[in-house]
């Protein structure tokens, strides 16, 4: 089993994940999928030095099997769960300092999804 702290500190390897990326009228979209996803990927870092704004858009998630968690990390605390049905919906976070980072975890996960962060 797959703890937060887990989540957080990348404690475990992972195996499984694949990544693309399209580029269309200048907008940069990230798909993410597995047939059999197992373990905690980071998928997306990055620190601010003075309050910065974040925008996570989700075009889709579909789960088709397993345990999934896109997690959404402020200095070593989840500060979102991305729902799993997501579709055509933008996440805001305000004013974030630290590191700002995007985990997946699985256990056994048949899922893919796309995401854009701006």
């Amino acid at each position: 089993t797959i703890t937060d702290e887990n989540i957080i500190n990348l404690e475990t390897g992972a195996s499984g994940l694949s990544y693309s990326q399209s580029n269309i009228a200048g907008i940069t979209s990230s798909k993410y999928s597995s047939k059999n996803f197992n373990g905690v990927e980071q998928i997306f870092l990055i620190d601010y030095l003075l309050p910065s704004d974040v925008e996570i858009y989700i075009g889709h998630m579909s789960v088709e099997s397993g345990n999934f968690k896109l997690a959404v990390i402020n200095n070593e605390k989840i500060i979102k769960e991305i729902p799993i049905d997501s579709f055509n919906e933008t996440f805001y976070f305000e004013d974030l300092t630290g590191t700002f980072s995007i985990h997946v975890a699985g256990e056994s996960a048949s899922f893919d999804f796309h995401i854009d962060i701006s």
